[in-house]
């Protein structure tokens, strides 16, 4: 990144913290780019909403469940 797009970027704490820049780095290397970064981000946080909704259906099913057998 040059030093033309730094000036211009918010300054957060988190960017110079010593893992943030191995991880950028890294992630240069292996050939990641901001676009494919930011599409996969959504599609893993989409994942991670419908992985939690899904936990929240299968527990309160299972206590209704065990309610009821307790019931019986």
């Amino acid at each position: 990144m040059g030093e033309e797009q730094d000036a211009s970027r918010r300054p957060i704490a988190s960017r110079s913290s010593s893992w943030t820049i191995a991880l950028s780095a890294w992630l240069t290397r292996i050939g990641v780019t901001p676009t494919s970064l930011a599409s996969h981000c959504s599609l893993i946080l989409t994942s991670a909403i419908i992985a939690a909704g899904s936990l929240v259906t299968c527990i309160t099913r299972t206590t209704t469940l065990a309610r009821s057998l307790e019931r019986s």
